[in-house]
């Protein structure tokens, strides 16, 4: 009997007795006491089974029983996937050396990891989603670990998609790499143990990542070289040895908000140079990029540190204590200026809560640098024409205001 969703209600196993089984099998079956069927497309399928006897009938309904990956792969192993589908992991996978483990190069894709684990060789890929040069879209991996790679997953002009409820750990260079990929949605993205945690680079503009964690990596959290107009909220970068976050070699236009950066060389780290990646982007400042509502405590060097170049962004709402400078502006190689920093909590730190250097035409307005082991606010080397109003700064262990080599500040 055909039933309105597609399903099939079989009668059948009768025996000579008084004996009748139901079998419903999504989305169609098979006349068999012990039915098969041969699924042809990939998804999740339910069964269900009324069996019955001379003493009345019982039932059993499995929601979600069987699940088909796309044709062509066994869940079980190391594969290259050319073509849309739903793929399903089926039990843990081991790597092999020398090879990426899982390639995606086809659009519409969905990788799904059932939980399971992609373990490796800490060499090469983990899984790379890229046609290159061609531009792939809507590629999405979910419910994986992948540990112990070279590089543990690898965006490469990708357009669309999302990595969801994955972790990633123990990668030689990055967990998780987006390059010259856009519109790309990480959600709740656990990126520890690696070298660098996350890497947003080389063009990757307006991906979102909300509630990742990037964290006791060796050197970066969260770094974005290169990368224009993309959204961090409600993350955790903690226990770096570099900085929590970084955004490095011309990274414009992005928006941190909400999230932690602590116990880290520098909480969040804003410089212009690349520190010698080797690219074909040009360094050059970070700049107009939005830092709000973080919170940056404990870090062994500064909560906010802008090096070299970065001029217009805008630092508000931040919380930056108990590091050793709270925020640290260092022009070195080229300008820090136009920057404004407001209501920002820059308390308790071992040294200064704002300090300057070089730094030129910046606005501070209603911050709070109060309990500072030195200096509440301090601007020295050549530090001119900033613009100070309705700061507080009392109980610092030297002076509230200090301007050392600078002139022309209001």
């Amino acid at each position: 009997v055909a039933m309105p969703d597609g399903s099939i209600v079989l009668m059948g196993g009768y025996d000579g007795g008084v004996k009748n089984d139901v079998w419903r099998i999504m989305p169609a079956g098979s006349s068999d006491q012990n039915p098969s069927h041969t699924y042809t497309m990939p998804g999740t399928y339910s069964v269900a089974l009324q069996a019955f006897n001379a003493g009345g009938y019982n039932s059993t309904r499995k929601t979600g029983y069987i699940q088909v990956s796309s044709a062509g792969w066994d869940g079980t192993t190391c594969t290259v996937i050319t073509t849309p589908g739903t793929y399903r992991m089926l039990g843990d996978i081991q790597g092999t050396p020398g090879i990426t483990c899982i390639e995606i190069r086809s659009s519409d894709v969905t990788f799904e990891g059932n939980g399971h684990t992609l373990n490796g060789t800490l060499d090469n890929l983990g899984m790379r989603v890229s046609a290159s040069p061609a531009v792939i879209s809507n590629v999405s991996v979910r419910n994986l670990t992948i540990s112990n790679w070279d590089s543990g997953i690898d965006y490469e002009n990708v357009t669309g998609g999302a990595i969801d409820n994955t972790t990633v750990l123990f990668s030689e260079t990055m967990g998780v790499t987006l390059g010259t990929s856009s519109s790309v949605v990480l959600t709740n993205v656990n990126a520890s143990l690696n070298w660098v945690g996350i890497g947003v680079i080389e063009g990757s503009d307006y991906n979102t990542l909300t509630h990742v964690t990037a964290s006791r990596n060796d050197a970066v959290g969260l770094w974005f070289y290169a990368a224009r107009n993309n959204e961090v909220k409600s993350g955790t970068f903690d226990q770096n040895n570099g900085p929590g976050v970084s955004l490095d070699g011309q990274s414009n236009n992005n928006t941190l908000s909400g999230n932690t950066a602590n116990f880290n060389s520098h909480g969040i780290f804003i410089e212009a140079n690349g520190n010698g990646f080797p690219s074909s982007y040009p360094v050059g400042p970070s700049n107009n990029n939005t830092i709000v509502g973080n919170i940056a405590r404990n870090n062994t060097e500064s909560g906010l540190y802008l090096v070299e170049s970065a001029n217009n962004n805008r630092i508000t709402g931040n919380t930056f204590t108990n590091n050793r400078i709270g925020v640290h502006f260092n022009a070195t190689a080229g300008s820090i200026s136009g920057n404004i920093i407001s209501n920002n909590n820059a308390s308790s730190n071992n040294y200064h809560g704002i300090l300057f250097s070089n730094a030129t035409g910046n606005t501070l307005t209603a911050n709070n640098v109060t309990a500072n082991g030195n200096n509440g606010i301090f601007l020295f080397n050549k530090s001119r024409g900033n613009f100070l109003s309705d700061n507080i700064a009392a109980l610092n262990g030297i002076d509230g205001f200090v301007v050392k080599t600078s002139r022309c500040n209001n």
